[in-house]
């Protein structure tokens, strides 16, 4: 992975002759970015070759990777916000790059399925299917759904949780009706009974990170060694 200031508005990436497959990862915003309702965000306006033609890549397996900032990717080297994100080598770009899988990230920082997130953006119930206030998003047909939620939900009342995680399981099975649907413990042990007897209720698969060797940049996301860890053992 290289990694390019987007805001100089022009990023230049030279190649050979030999036919490249280009994968391209925003890793920007911070918790202050209005990103629901400010009309902010990240968009590739125009593609330019000097020579040769864009192709289509070749199809691989979709993973959708349903959390927040530690999904997201947010604090992995650092404490200064943007710039520390590594949404290319948190656990599930790890994982993603280890399994050669496209990995779709729908995840906000502090989200839960109770507690709304940063930057205006609501509970997970309504951003899995919103691009921002004003944008439905169309869902895709992932080959597998993963959902790391629950951390940020934790000032909130145990049943309270369980019946919005509840609904919540409900929801994405809707959504992506013929994709399985795996539920990761937080990495943080945040409500894992609850999680793991709804996982078995709706016959999910459950993913226990209890024993991963973790470390933490701040005690609660991941830093590049830790997420280095979880990536491997999650693939």
């Amino acid at each position: 992975w290289q990694r390019a200031q987007a805001n100089l508005e022009k990023i230049d990436i030279p190649l050979d002759s030999i036919l490249h497959t280009i994968e391209i990862m925003a890793a920007g915003n911070s918790d202050i970015d209005e990103v629901w309702q400010g009309n902010e965000g990240f968009a590739i306006k125009n593609i330019y070759l000097d020579n040769g033609a864009i192709m289509a890549a070749p199809q691989r397996p979709v993973v959708n990777f349903i959390g927040d900032s530690i999904t997201a990717g947010c604090w992995v080297v650092g404490n200064h916000p943007a710039a520390d994100y590594r949404p290319e080598t948190n656990y599930a770009g790890i994982c993603a790059d280890l399994l050669n899988v496209d990995s779709v990230r729908i995840a906000y920082s502090a989200g839960g399925v109770l507690r709304p997130a940063t930057g205006g953006v609501p509970t997970a119930d309504v951003f899995l299917g919103k691009i921002d206030n004003q944008t439905l998003w169309t869902p895709n047909h992932p080959d597998l759904n993963v959902i790391n939620l629950g951390v940020n939900d934790r000032r909130f009342p145990l049943t309270q949780f369980i019946a919005a995680f509840d609904l919540f399981i409900q929801q994405v099975k809707l959504t992506f009706p013929h994709a399985p649907l795996a539920i990761m413990i937080p990495f943080s042990q945040t409500f894992a009974s609850a999680i793991r007897t709804i996982a078995t209720k709706h016959n999910c698969s459950i993913i226990e990170t209890k024993t991963w060797h973790h470390s933490f940049t701040d005690g609660l996301h991941p830093d590049q060694a830790g997420a280095i860890t979880e990536g491997k053992m999650l693939a």
